[in-house]
């Protein structure tokens, strides 16, 4: 029933995400080890069948019941992918969750923030007491070497798609942790302490970098209450205008200005998308699919009587390209932050 029950949770759990599709290849590796190969191979080939059950659905569209295929094909980039794990751990993109998750650490409010603190001294004060990091916890040589099979496997996914994501990572985060727990045995009596810090500070991190997923989340939310209050307007005019660069110009989101960045994120975390934001229009008209705009400038009146601004015509790494369009000035739904915010903006919420 064991066995059963955890064929049943990896379908289960490729089907929700397919970070840990190649994990039965890491258990297979275990198995052997302890088993000959026949009764290895009677062992993993449920996960097998589960995988060959995944893959068809997958790249069936649902066995025809979708109309697009959805999800990334593959496409060999090893020195893209390479670089791309390199900042995910070493790099820039972990300097930027640090930097920002600090920042927004002290941008909670101080009733949160109080609370917050307590609970980091508590759990701090948890670990101190009761937690003691000695040669009998010592990692044994093969839970490394597993470690670091974990972080390879894990990772051939995003190999083969020749990209990578934070999300990606959760899974080989677990083997880093591992290694790095491996590694502060070698600093003998400073360990407990060094365990300590690196608890405390990654707490305010990822605290800092929560805070910032929530203002993020609600921009989105009070747009599209927007959106769905204004939905008679909407279905009634012609086109449809969401001006993200009057949003960008009025919210603080970021440290370092990037002219591909406009809210697209908030301090690291994921915000205003186009395909998001088209979503929520699509949500109240979807018949509209055509004539919805996503401005990246303020939308101008010309000497011609016609509204002109720029749209992204084409998004590379790191850059975007953008086009200019023109549209009659008639019959136009333009959404911006005045409108969302007509009140008054407090942490990305709305407040009446």
């Amino acid at each position: 029933y064991s066995l059963l029950i955890s064929v049943v949770f990896y379908l289960i759990a490729i089907f929700w995400y397919e970070a840990g599709f190649f994990l039965p290849l890491l258990y297979f590796i275990t198995l052997i080890n302890k088993y000959n190969l026949v009764k290895s191979i009677k062992i993993i080939l449920p996960f097998f069948i589960a995988s060959i059950i995944y893959l068809s659905f997958r790249y069936t569209n649902g066995f025809g019941i979708g109309d697009n295929f959805s999800g990334r094909l593959p496409k060999l980039d090893s020195l893209f992918f390479i670089t791309e794990l390199f900042n995910s751990f070493f790099g820039r993109y972990i300097i930027r969750s640090i930097v920002y998750g600090v920042y927004n650490f002290t941008q909670i409010p101080i009733q949160y923030l109080s609370l917050i603190i307590l609970s980091n001294i508590f759990l701090t004060f948890i670990l101190f007491k009761f937690v003691n990091i000695d040669e009998e916890k010592k990692l044994n040589k093969k839970i490394l070497y597993l470690s670091i099979l974990l972080i390879i496997i894990s990772l051939i996914p995003n190999l083969l798609a020749g990209s990578i994501g934070g999300r990606n990572l959760v899974i080989p985060a677990i083997g880093f942790s591992l290694i790095i727990y491996f590694l502060l045995f070698f600093f003998k009596k400073f360990r407990n302490f060094i365990f300590l810090f690196l608890f405390i500070f990654g707490m305010i991190i990822s605290q800092g970098n929560n805070w910032a997923q929530v203002i993020a989340s609600r921009i989105n939310y009070s747009i599209f209450e927007q959106i769905k209050n204004d939905s008679e307007e909407i279905i009634d005019a012609e086109f449809v205008i969401i001006n993200v660069k009057d949003f960008a110009n009025k919210i603080p989101f970021t440290l370092i200005k990037r002219e591909f960045n406009n809210l697209n994120t908030y301090f690291g975390a994921q915000a205003l998308e186009d395909w998001g934001l088209l979503a929520m229009v699509k949500y109240v008209d979807n018949k509209k699919s055509n004539n919805i705009f996503i401005s990246y400038s303020n939308p101008i009146v010309n000497n011609n009587n016609e509204l002109e601004f720029f749209i992204k015509n084409h998004i590379e790494y790191r850059s975007a390209k953008f086009k200019k369009i023109f549209l009659k000035n008639k019959n136009i739904y333009i959404l911006n932050y005045d409108k969302v915010y007509k009140n008054s903006y407090k942490n990305g919420k709305n407040i009446h």
